[in-house]
């Protein structure tokens, strides 16, 4: 299923499945968003997601907010779990910081 994005008021909309083959077009939807606008990202439809999607959305995510301003995620899509613990983010995609 092709990766798709929409906007509903504040909320973000992701479905289909965020993979590599995806993430290119993917990014060009997604830079059409207000992100001022978003404060949170529904995952709920994404079928599945790899680590170019996860690197793809952590990325937007983390050009358009500041830290103390993420949006609320919601939704696990297939592999994100395993993502996140490999790749030391937190449940919002930060990295994880260590003292």
């Amino acid at each position: 299923m092709t990766a798709s994005v929409a906007q509903d008021g504040k909320r973000l909309i992701l479905s289909g499945a965020l993979l590599r083959e995806e993430v290119a077009s993917f990014f060009g939807s997604l830079s059409k968003i207000n992100a001022n606008e978003i404060n949170l990202i529904d995952l709920s439809g994404v079928d599945e997601i790899d680590s170019a999607g996860l690197a793809m959305l952590s990325k937007w995510i983390d050009s358009n907010f500041p830290s103390s301003h993420r949006p609320m995620l919601v939704g696990e899509p297939e592999g994100l779990a395993g993502l996140r613990s490999a790749y030391r983010l937190t449940e919002q995609l930060e990295f994880v910081r260590s003292n």
